[in-house]
């Protein structure tokens, strides 16, 4: 019986664990946007794995250009952890359309990609110099993970009636 809720119990926890999944030996983790956007050739043609908060997103004729408000990752997960300070700025430019209310303002997004160089563009009235990131894999993390603090509740019960 205790074998069977053991079983029952890892299946259920191995199918919470949610994250991109992402194959990252390759990837360089010691590229940050902000490092880029102060210093371009540290990170030309480099393999990243970046992440963070959707600040806007645009579809042109051929592309998509998301800005992302990028955040240190988890380790385990690769989400952005987003109590924390900020890493910079980031541009991800995608090839085709993505649906703008998917990549909505305010989103968490998770991206492995190779840096294209970097590009001049405004945050309000000031300049920015912001990473540009060709994707190979986005992950944009579903809505209901973005809640906290909802409690998880295991129980077994047992009804006994006359």
């Amino acid at each position: 019986m205790w074998r069977l809720i053991f079983l029952l119990t890892t299946l259920l926890l191995a199918s919470c664990a949610t994250g991109p999944g992402f194959s990252v030996p390759e990837a360089n983790r010691d590229i940050q946007p902000g490092q880029v956007s102060t210093q371009p050739e540290l990170a030309n043609q480099a393999r990243v794995v970046w992440g963070g908060v959707i600040a806007s997103s645009k579809n042109l004729s051929d592309e998509t250009r998301l800005e992302i408000i990028a955040y240190p990752l988890a380790r385990s997960s690769q989400r952005p952890k987003t109590e924390g300070a900020t890493n910079g700025r980031f541009i991800i430019v995608q090839k085709g359309y993505l649906e703008p209310l998917d990549y909505a303002k305010g989103r968490k997004i998770t991206v492995k990609g190779v840096v294209q160089g970097t590009e001049m563009g405004q945050i309000g009235e000031a300049k920015y110099r912001y990473a540009i990131l060709s994707p190979e894999e986005i992950y944009l993390w579903p809505v209901q993970s973005e809640r906290q603090g909802i409690p998880i509740r295991f129980g077994i019960g047992f009804v006994f009636h006359n």
